[in-house]
């Protein structure tokens, strides 16, 4: 199995659940939003999952090619930054983070990671190379 498979099988399904618990949570998400943004903590420890997680990505997965392989690179590298921005200024990644949620906007923006997961999911179950 290629790397690109398996981290396609991996962060597919996650994507996928993020987008389905936007859907269906939209309603509770500003305010899950705004209790994590009070707390620094839960936001650096974020920002450290990200960039473990985006160097992992990246440690077996740095392609750039013109395929839908390119896409977990750029996964990779968004977490790194997202992972550094949350570390570095975790008081601004909250006010960012509180920002943006916006409850009436929140199904639109549920679309991108629900089709971005599905094909990630079908990418790294299909049964072909």
């Amino acid at each position: 199995m290629s790397s690109s498979k398996l981290i396609a099988g991996l962060i597919g399904p996650l994507i996928l659940a993020i987008g389905a618990a936007l859907l269906l949570n939209s309603g509770m998400f500003a305010a899950m939003v705004s209790q994590l943004a009070q707390n620094y903590g839960v936001v650096f420890l974020a920002g450290v999952m990200g960039l473990v997680g985006g160097l992992a990505i990246l440690r077996f997965h740095n392609i750039w090619s013109a395929d839908w392989r390119v896409l977990i690179t750029i996964f990779g590298w968004l977490s790194v930054f997202g992972g550094l921005g949350r570390m570095l200024m975790p008081n601004e990644a909250a006010t960012i983070a509180q920002s943006i949620v916006n409850v009436e906007w929140l199904p639109y923006f549920a679309v991108l990671p629900l089709a971005l997961g599905a094909f990630l999911t079908f990418k790294g179950y299909e049964s072909k190379a």
